[in-house]
């Protein structure tokens, strides 16, 4: 938020997930087309699958606090690594 020129989407109070995708982005030396496609999927993903990212959330939530089988573990992983692979540069493997 202390970023110069930044300012709040009309109706938030906070930073959008596309505002978050661009501060992060921005260093990162990407050019435009590059940074674009990445908001504009975390748009899609704000938009379309919030409720998927939010149910992955609160499912890794309980698996920290209850005995979680391994299997399960990794089930959550894969959720979190599609949603994170691009904002946080994980490298294939």
């Amino acid at each position: 938020m202390q970023q110069p020129g930044f300012s709040p989407e009309e109706g938030q109070k906070k930073p959008t997930m596309k505002q978050k995708v661009r501060f992060v982005m921005n260093p990162r030396e990407k050019n435009k087309t590059q940074r674009e496609v990445t908001e504009k999927s975390v748009g899609v993903i704000e938009t379309l699958t919030g409720e998927v990212v939010r149910a992955t959330y609160d499912r890794a939530s309980l698996a920290t606090h209850l005995e979680t089988s391994r299997g399960e573990v990794l089930r959550i992983k894969r959720y979190v690594d599609t949603v994170l692979f691009d904002l946080l540069e994980i490298p294939d493997s």
